[in-house]
């Protein structure tokens, strides 16, 4: 009786179908006036807007559009904005 060796099919193929989403891109300008300011959305718009610092006056910030109101003058307040996809950036 002969004996054979196990070989590899060296023809055996496997196909992937792989799909590269880009990154999601929350980025966004601020643009202030006395009391208020309007974000106007460069990237994904459908993101979450959030003060990333509690404020210390009345401020408040609309989650959808990011427009502020009840700013202070000359007040700094950090905005974050978060989107929805699943994809941390690089």
């Amino acid at each position: 009786m002969g004996s054979m060796m196990g070989f590899k099919n060296l023809f055996d193929t496997t196909l992937f179908t792989i799909t590269v989403l880009p990154y999601e891109d929350a980025s966004f300008t601020l643009s202030p006036s006395c009391y208020d300011a309007t974000a106007t959305i460069t990237g994904n718009t459908d993101g979450t807007f959030v003060l990333a610092t509690a404020p210390l006056d009345i401020v408040a910030i609309d989650p959808n559009t990011g427009k502020i109101t009840n700013g202070t003058p000359n007040t700094t307040y950090e905005v974050e904005c978060t989107t929805n996809g699943p994809y941390p950036p690089p």
